[in-house]
């Protein structure tokens, strides 16, 4: 019996990555069609070497401590700025693909996502949506409890200090499927329903005519973590929201919404999109009186 025992413990001593894999799920129920789930922290120490790990948050956070070996994907760096709504818009396609090339990423790049919720806006579930709608075909992991069970587990962060990046060439197939636009919308509005997840002074700003209010924070724990699967459900319908139709989440320009997306394509309750024009987009397509 001792014999038996001293192997098993040697056998997770040597072999720490069969244990605790890249495919592993641990954290999510999700049964969907893409390769994305949860990751412990503990799960990711273990794998590190396993993945590309990207830091979602403000890049003034990123720069100064940051988990070791990341680098820095946020929605800054991969929008535009324009002086008319929407103020911010997608690169166009071929430049989001160079810049995930410059990353190290190539299209079936294994991928860790991690932001600390409230500062980052949610920006870690933006950025899965924006690999996805890129058709990424590797496996995609959002770091579970982000930089805050990070800290929790008594884990360093330091200044950036990642190993010399190797170019890789990103090889792009659009996903229609998750996202929308306003032009899309009008076609037939009747046949979605909306959640609106900008704050409560927004939304009496003026929102799309039939949606309901969820704050994106809801979305998440009070202690940073993907709301599970039995509360989103708990939460939709709470305000009467069936899965009869697809759902559109939007908020100003598709990052907040882009998160709630996520937390709902983790519990998979349904089909839903991120209209990533959000509120800005659908203002200024507005048809004129």
């Amino acid at each position: 019996m001792r014999i038996f025992f001293f192997g098993i413990t040697l056998y997770f001593l040597l072999f720490p990555g069969l244990a605790i894999g890249v495919e592993r799920q641990d954290h999510s129920a999700y049964s969907g069609k893409y390769n994305i789930s949860t990751i412990s922290v503990q799960d990711l120490t273990n794998t590190a070497k396993n993945w590309h790990i990207l830091d979602a948050r403000p890049g003034r956070t990123w720069k100064n401590r940051t988990i070791p070996n990341s680098l820095h994907l946020a929605w800054e760096d991969f929008t535009s700025a324009t002086t008319q709504k929407p103020l911010y818009q997608l690169l166009p396609f071929k430049r989001l693909a160079e810049n995930f090339e410059k990353l190290g990423l190539h299209e079936k790049s294994p991928v860790v996502l991690f932001g600390d919720t409230d500062k980052s806006w949610g920006s870690e579930g933006w950025g899965l949506w924006l690999l996805l709608r890129m058709g990424h075909q590797g496996p995609i992991r959002i770091l579970d409890g982000g930089s805050k069970a990070w800290k929790k587990a008594g884990f360093a962060m330091n200044a950036p200090n990642h190993s010399a990046i190797s170019p890789e060439k990103y090889s792009f197939q659009l996903n229609d499927s998750i996202s929308i636009d306003a032009a899309e919308i009008r076609k037939n509005p009747s046949g979605y329903r909306f959640i609106d997840v900008r704050t409560k002074f927004e939304w009496f700003s003026g929102h799309i005519p039939g949606a309901v209010h969820i704050p994106w924070r809801k979305f998440a724990t009070s202690d940073g973590h993907i709301l599970p699967k039995e509360k989103l459900e708990v939460l939709l319908k709470k305000h009467n929201i069936t899965l009869d139709q697809p759902i559109i989440y939007y908020c100003s320009a598709g990052v907040r919404s882009g998160f709630a997306w996520l937390v709902h394509e983790f519990a998979h309750p349904g089909v839903a999109k991120n209209f990533v024009g959000g509120m800005e987009e659908w203002e200024a397509t507005m048809p004129k009186k």
